[in-house]
């Protein structure tokens, strides 16, 4: 399935009330992992995804990065370490989850029994933020998230 009907999508879509209402289904059928990248559309998927499913309850979403879009049907793999990172950081309001939920998210990998919610003071701010109450990471995932943190500290 391609959210945007086609990789070949570039920009806006030719029925985008179709594309909504057929991700809207998928969860009904079972499925429970949908896979897309930023560069389809580009930014086209990520956008879709967000707006018909979040909250992703019961939905685990894997995006990736690395690809460039240079014309229809022309892809160039990028794989550089501070490209896949942007790819990442720009993928995750795209998707509607903060680098907050995935801080969350690391902090409910070390101790499921709490989710802090610091600085709470609007329904907003709550519901992006309790967002990581749904994130799981893998161990390796929380473990490059420790090693990045302990580098990012040991730089200051």
């Amino acid at each position: 399935m391609t959210a945007s009907g086609s990789f070949a999508i570039r920009g806006d879509l030719p029925d985008r009330g179709k594309a909504l209402a057929t991700l809207r289904v998928v969860p009904g059928h079972g499925l429970d992992l949908i896979d897309t990248a930023d560069s389809y559309g580009p930014f086209v998927s990520e956008e879709l995804i967000r707006e018909a499913l979040q909250p992703y309850d019961g939905v685990v979403i894997a995006t990736k990065g690395g690809l460039t879009r240079h014309g229809p049907d022309i892809w160039r793999p990028v794989g550089n370490p501070d490209d896949l990172r942007r790819c990442v950081l720009m993928s995750l309001p795209r998707l509607g989850v903060g680098a907050g939920a995935v801080a969350l998210a690391w902090l409910l990998r070390r101790s499921p029994v709490m989710l802090p919610i610091p600085g709470t003071g609007d329904p907003d701010h709550l519901a992006r933020n309790a967002a990581g109450a749904a994130v799981r990471l893998s161990a390796d995932e929380f473990e490059a998230l420790l090693r990045e943190g302990r580098a990012a500290w040991d730089a200051r």
